[in-house]
């Protein structure tokens, strides 16, 4: 016997279709990003702290900025999951809102790359040039 609200339940269990079929990238991604975050922090707390001072905290800044992207990635795979589950509005909406969390910190990794990758390279340069004098 079906119940008024198995049509609906239905409904929102097939929007929610194409996010729970990218779960397992949103995972993969999430654990990737968490590693390499913290990799990057320790390695800039290990060892470039004592070469590079305040450049090795910027390191540090982006690693656990990294892992955070991660932790909010797997949190949203996990609430994909549940709407495609329990196929209400309400989980569908909470799957959504944690993507809409997730899209702005990659938005916001993307610019600081587009900034930091020229910006690393006229540095690597300065420092290239000094060393060849020197």
């Amino acid at each position: 016997m079906e119940t008024t609200d198995q049509p609906q339940n239905d409904l929102f269990k097939e929007l929610s279709q194409p996010l729970y079929k990218s779960r397992r990238w949103l995972r993969f991604m999430s654990v990737a990003s968490v590693f390499a975050g913290l990799a990057t922090a320790v390695g800039n707390l290990l060892i470039g702290f004592a070469k590079y001072g305040i450049l090795a905290v910027l390191g540090i800044l982006v690693g656990l900025w990294t892992a955070w992207i991660g932790i909010s990635l797997w949190r949203t795979a996990s609430a994909v999951v549940n709407a495609h589950q329990i196929g209400t509005k309400e989980a569908l909406l909470r799957g959504l809102e944690r993507l809409h969390t997730v899209v702005p910190l990659v938005g916001m990794t993307v610019l600081l790359y587009i900034v930091a990758v020229p910006l690393l390279a006229v540095v690597m340069a300065l420092v290239a040039s000094r060393l060849r004098r020197g």
